[in-house]
């Protein structure tokens, strides 16, 4: 299945747990981390799945994903564009919503896809929330800063979830 929301990331955190691969119960660990360009086209998808793959064969692995690339930025962009008065940033969400979801079809046309679209849609809905809140003060604190530029991640972890599941791989 697909990871459930996470909680607040620490501000330190900009990267998130996206799933392990269990070989054998006493296999070593292995730690595989993809920044934005890894998870941002269908075939950088298919190259991260074959190193989870060939890693997951004689290792236990857990993958570690970015935002995917560009969208930290356009985050962060968002987030002083709001605190400065602009109200205008559904078009944006809609955009980055609209982005993930075309890389979940092109990528995972299978029986996971729906349930990694019911998350990205659930994210973009919280982003929004969050950006009201942000708009209402017109300020946004280090944490509100940091649960909003993790967005990207959010958003980045259930399409290689559901990548990783289509091809058999269990995703935790």
């Amino acid at each position: 299945g697909v990871l459930p929301p996470l909680p607040a990331p620490a501000l330190e955190t900009t990267r998130a747990r996206v799933g392990h691969v269990e070989p054998t119960a006493g296999a070593p660990w292995r730690v595989l981390q993809f920044g934005g360009t890894s998870v941002s086209t269908p075939e950088r998808l298919q190259v991260l799945l074959e190193q989870v793959r060939e890693a997951a064969a004689s290792r236990r692995v857990v993958v570690v994903v970015s935002a995917l690339a560009g969208v930290t930025d356009a985050l962060g962009a968002l987030v002083a564009r709001v605190v400065a008065g602009d109200d205008h940033y559904a078009a944006t969400v809609d955009a980055l919503r609209d982005r993930h979801l075309q890389l979940l079809a092109a990528a995972v046309p299978g029986d996971s896809a729906p349930d990694a679209e019911v998350v990205v849609r659930s994210q973009c809905r919280r982003l929004v929330g969050l950006l009201d809140e942000v708009a209402a003060a017109h300020a946004a604190d280090e944490c509100q800063r940091a649960t909003l530029l993790a967005t990207g991640e959010r958003l980045s972890m259930p399409l290689v979830a559901a990548l990783m599941s289509e091809a058999g791989i269990r995703v935790d």
